[in-house]
């Protein structure tokens, strides 16, 4: 069992917290991210609910 604030990869919790910090930068990132990992999610049909 894993315990502590680190939720993988190197600098993640402060990555974390700057985003929670900062919704200009969390709404960026989202925006940057999302669309490929939805894709590659779409191309490897993993979609939750069976979509």
């Amino acid at each position: 069992q894993m315990k502590g604030s680190s939720s993988g990869g190197s600098g993640s919790s402060g990555m974390s917290s700057k985003l929670k910090a900062n919704p200009q930068a969390r709404t960026d990132f989202v925006n940057i991210v999302a669309g490929p990992l939805l894709n590659k999610m779409i191309d490897c049909n993993m979609m939750p609910g069976g979509m």
